[in-house]
Order: structure tokens, then C-alpha cells, then sequence
């Protein structure tokens, strides 16, 4: 392959000049051997369709890589041009890879190129809910300002519908918000969102993050999804961890993009997995590589990869949202209305009283509150919950989750029964505590998640550096402690991207979080909370 900036073409030796020809707009034959095509960002992709080298589309159109603070890495670069060129593809890059960012560059890139051909391409983004606006929505706005709009499809269905109905660039919904209106049964036709979205013929690209989400082709989810955006003319899938339960999970996600290849999930089953009793199956020689096959076509760049950029990332702080159940935000209630009747009785003056309704709110939160006689009562927050199993299946290396109470870290043990986990508080001895610690730093034990009590965990400890993420299930009102546990992964010794996630429902735990990344006192803050409420 020969790319020419003069005559803006691309030239191919080879025998087969007919099938160039047919298949690419404005190609023709040179000198008998050589074909030469107009190198277009259409006939790129068409060219690569038919398996081809090609030169960098985004490079050729001199694409300015928008983004504010930052400089566009070689692999985000890479990355992006390898979405551009394929319609319907995977992106596997690792956790802290920047990934979002450059997705966002293919589809602004295809946006403008769509514009000169008189089209409009518009974009629906799928997400974790957590992500829609801490994650997607801010770097649009960020990055983007001035050149792209988008807007969050959240809410009632109603909602959702007029939502969908602006005049924007990117559509940001979450996997379930996508499937409304779309029936349980096979027979019934689509309605309210799910009708909407299936007509809009301007929705030509689908994004999926954390695409792992569709693994289970079976489900009513996965089923949404292939009607509506199975037959998008763009669709790329974006996880770090698409076989993370095993390589079965590949069959859902490629049934998304490629079919499957045609193939039924019985024969790929059999063919990468083998029954060793009547209720277990395990993988077979090479099911790693029959799965890659399967997840075609497909970039990945591992962290390993992004060193040799000589780049390596600060540790980032990223939100998430989750919802209260019904049982917090009764709790809640109760706690706010104690608040203000304490702030109207001047109570609340007392710095002794703001800690214990602190700590209180901090309780309500997590779903694990203590009653007078420290009895403690779950309040059923199965949403922060799943959102902490989402974080958990994004993450390839170990997790650190961190709550300030025992009974909170005696609840996540009891739900998060789906993984290898161990709690580090007051109540483990040091021989215990030293023996989890050895296991949680040896990469090859199963030991995948430590529940920790930041107090027990914040001074002193090497062996957490196998662990990449500290998922903040509930806040601290201690900064030292917030600050010493993040050290903890963000040290000598660490191979990967750190990430501190901070998990909120609420207006009063962001600005807790505000206040422990500024190292700011915790005081008045009741008082805002009892100005505030549920925010």
C-alpha cells in the first residue's frame, strides 16, 4: 500500500485488481498490477472492509483532536482512527486508557465528515447509569464545548421521550432506560422510547460502554439492544473485561456487532467450553483464542502497552451516581427533619452533635444504620450495591472497597457473595490481617476484592498496590485517612492506571467528597445538609 499526499490516493499492488474495483467507489486500474483509490474516509473504510491496509483517515483530514488540559496520546490517536475505519467493531482497551476521549474523536470525526456529504450522523451513547453524566455528559461538555451538544436520557418515560426529541449531537442512556418500551415478549410492537429510537434514522452510531453488560444473549436486555442498535450502520462495543466470567461471554457481545458469525450459541459453547460434570463446564485448550476470534474486529491497548509512551497516568477521581432505595430515603427524611430541628434549637452549634449526625448520614447512605442499643438494620441499597458489582466487573486487576463502619463492611460481605473477599478492620488480629494482605498483594490468589475500614488500612501497607481501583462505597469525614488509603494503590510498586471512584446518591456526599479532595473541614456541614436535604 502507498498512500500519495499529492494526489490524495492510495495505490495497491495486487492480483486481484477486480475485486478493488467493484467493491470502492472511484478506484481504477494503473499500469495493469495497480489500482489506485481516491482515498476518501469511505472508501478507507471499505477498503479495510475487504481486509486491506490503510493509511490513518483522521491524519490524512488533518483532524485537529479537540481537548482541554490534555495532550492526545499515541494510543488514543491509534484508537480513534481504528474506529473510524471500521463500522462495527470492539474496543478492549484497559481501565485508564482514555478510551472514552477517543471514541468521542471518532464520532465528532465522522460527524463532520457526514456533514460535507450533506448527512447527519447523530450518536446514541449506552452506559452504566453511573457514567452518563459524570463520565460521558462532562466530557462532552469539556472537550467539546461550542462544536457538539448532548444530552442525558434519564427520567420518567415521558421525560425520556421529549429528551430524545432535542436537537443534539449525542443521546446518553443507560442499558436499561434503553429497553423502555420495549416488550417482554417476542410478539408485541415496540412503544414509547423504544419506538422512538427505532425510527430515528439521523441515530446512525451506537457507542456501548462497558459493553460486558450484554454478555447474556438470552435476556430481555440483550434483546433491546439488537433491535435497537443491531442495525445501526456504526456500532462499536467498548470493555476492558469482555470474557471475564469466561469466554462464553464473548457470544453475547459479538451477537451484537457481527452476529456471532452466524453461529449458534450450542455450537460456540461446545467448542470452548467442555462438561466435566452435569452443572460445570470449563474452558477447553485455546477457548481464549476462539473467543478473540469471535470478538472481531477489535483493538486493545493493556497499560503495559501505554508505558512505552513514556506516559503514565495520576491517579484519577472519578463519581459515580447510584439512586436510594425507598428505605434510605425514608431514612434520610427522618435524619434531615432531625437536623433541622436541631439547627432551629441551635443544637447544631455544638460540634459534638454536627459529628454524630455526620456519622448518622454517612449510615443512611451506605444502607447499614446502627439503633440505640448498636443493633444495625440494613435499609436494602441494592442500587449503590450493583453499581459496586458494575465497578468490580470493569476492573481486570484486584479492587479496594472502603467504608468507615463495620456493619456496612459486614453488609457489603453478605452481598457481594460472588467474589473471592476478605474484611480488614479493628476486630481482624495483625496475624490475620498480615496473611489477607499477603494473599490480596500475590497476584495469582483468587482474593479479588478487600473490604477495608480506612482507619485499619491507611499507613504503613505495601500490598496494595496489586489493587488499581478504591471504590469509596460510602464517605469518610476524615480527610487524612481518604487521602492515606488512595496512597495506598498510587505508589512505587504499582504496574497500573489508579482510580479512586467516589459512589454518591446524594448532593451532601459530593460535597463531602469535595471537601476531602480540598482537604477542607467538615464543619457546617450539617447545616448545608439541613438547608439542602435530598438533593
Amino acid at each position: 500500500m502507498l498512500y500519495s499526499a499529492a494526489h490524495n490516493a492510495i495505490v495497491y499492488k495486487t492480483d486481484a485488481p477486480l475485486s478493488i474495483i467493484a467493491s470502492v467507489e472511484g478506484a481504477r486500474p494503473v499500469n495493469g498490477e495497480h489500482v489506485a483509490v481516491p482515498a476518501t474516509y469511505s472508501n478507507i473504510q471499505a477498503l479495510r472492509a475487504l481486509a486491506l491496509e490503510v493509511p490513518t483517515p483522521m491524519e490524512i483530514d488533518e483532524y485537529d483532536w479537540p481537548c482541554r488540559g490534555i495532550k492526545p496520546l499515541p494510543h488514543q490517536k491509534t484508537t480513534a482512527n481504528f474506529l473510524v475505519v471500521h463500522k462495527r467493531c470492539f474496543c478492549l482497551n484497559d481501565m485508564g486508557t482514555m478510551k472514552t476521549l477517543s471514541a468521542l474523536w471518532a464520532a465528532d470525526y465522522l460527524m463532520e465528515m457526514e456533514r460535507r456529504r450533506g448527512r447527519r450522523l447523530r450518536c446514541v451513547i449506552v452506559a452504566p447509569l453511573s457514567t452518563l453524566a459524570s463520565v460521558w455528559q462532562e466530557t462532552i461538555v469539556r472537550h467539546f464545548l461550542g462544536r457538539r451538544k448532548c444530552v442525558v436520557v434519564y427520567g420518567s418515560a415521558i421525560k425520556r421521550r421529549k429528551q430524545l426529541a432535542n436537537d443534539v449531537d449525542f443521546y446518553i442512556i443507560n442499558f436499561e432506560g434503553l429497553g423502555v418500551g420495549f416488550p417482554a415478549d417476542r410478539k408485541s410492537p415496540l412503544t414509547g422510547l423504544a419506538k422512538d429510537i427505532k425510527a430515528r434514522t439521523d441515530i446512525r452510531l451506537g457507542i456501548v460502554d462497558e459493553a460486558s453488560a450484554y454478555r447474556h444473549h438470552t435476556t430481555r436486555r440483550h434483546r433491546a439492544a439488537r433491535s435497537l442498535l443491531g442495525g445501526l450502520e456504526y456500532l462499536w462495543l467498548m470493555t476492558g473485561t469482555p470474557t471475564s466470567h469466561g469466554p462464553e461471554d464473548a457470544y453475547g457481545l459479538a451477537k451484537l456487532v457481527n452476529n456471532a458469525n452466524g453461529e449458534s450459541f450450542l455450537n460456540y459453547k461446545q467448542r470452548v467450553l467442555m462438561q466435566v460434570t452435569q452443572f460445570k463446564w470449563v474452558p477447553r485448550y485455546g477457548a481464549a483464542s476462539e473467543a478473540a476470534k469471535m470478538l472481531q474486529p477489535a483493538i486493545r491497548f493493556d497499560i503495559d502497552e501505554v508505558k512505552k509512551y513514556n506516559w503514565f497516568p495520576s491517579c484519577t477521581k472519578t463519581p459515580r451516581e447510584c439512586e436510594l432505595s425507598r428505605k434510605q430515603k425514608g431514612a434520610f427524611k427522618t435524619l434531615h427533619d432531625q437536623a433541622v430541628l436541631e439547627m432551629e434549637s441551635g443544637a447544631l452549634v455544638q460540634a459534638v452533635n454536627e459529628a454524630a449526625l455526620r456519622l448518622k448520614l454517612i449510615q443512611v447512605v451506605a444502607g447499614a444504620i446502627y439503633d440505640r442499643d448498636h443493633m444495625s438494620h440494613d435499609l436494602d441499597p441494592e442500587p449503590r450495591l450493583e453499581l459496586c458489582r458494575e465497578i468490580v466487573e470493569e476492573c481486570a486487576q484486584k479492587v479496594i472497597i472502603a467504608a468507615p463502619l463495620t456493619n456496612v463492611l459486614n453488609l457489603l460481605h453478605r452481598k457481594l457473595d460472588g467474589y473471592e473477599r476478605e474484611i480488614v478492620n479493628g476486630a481482624v488480629p495483625a496475624k490475620d490481617r498480615a496473611e489477607i494482605f499477603r494473599r490480596f498483594g500475590d497476584p495469582n490468589n483468587p482474593l479479588r476484592v478487600l473490604l477495608v475500614d480506612p482507619a485499619t488500612v491507611s499507613h504503613g501497607i505495601n500490598e496494595l498496590v496489586s489493587a488499581s481501583v478504591v471504590i469509596w462505597y460510602a464517605p469518610t469525614d476524615n480527610s487524612e485517612r481518604y487521602d492515606q488509603l488512595n496512597k495506598r494503590i498510587d505508589r512505587p510498586g504499582q504496574r497500573n492506571a489508579t482510580t479512586v471512584i467516589q459512589i454518591s446518591a446524594t448532593s451532601i456526599e459530593r460535597e463531602i467528597f469535595a471537601r476531602l479532595d480540598g482537604q477542607q473541614a467538615m464543619q457546617g456541614l450539617i447545616l448545608q445538609f439541613a438547608r439542602d436535604g435530598l438533593n
